[in-house]
């Protein structure tokens, strides 16, 4: 059974690893292997983008970036957040 939770800071090496698989990094229109610092500094909170990861026990299996607009009349809507 999996759940889905707010990222934390003992998760970014999982995440940096999930994305340094070839088959994730060639899809993310990132450069390849960033460094922990890096994947610190992009899932660090800010006011409106929020970090999302699937976990199994303590495995992270996927991670999601949300950012929400700052415009009242965009407040509704979400886009996926690109790492």
């Amino acid at each position: 059974m999996y759940s889905i939770r707010h990222s934390e800071k003992q998760d970014i090496e999982q995440i940096r690893q999930l994305y340094a698989e070839p088959s994730n990094y060639s899809a993310t229109l990132q450069a390849p292997f960033p460094s922990l610092e890096q994947w610190e500094a992009r899932l660090s909170p800010t006011n409106n983008t929020y970090s999302l990861v699937a976990v199994q026990g303590t495995e992270v299996l996927g991670q999601l970036g949300l950012h929400l607009e700052n415009n009242p009349r965009r407040k509704h809507v979400a886009s996926d957040q690109p790492y």
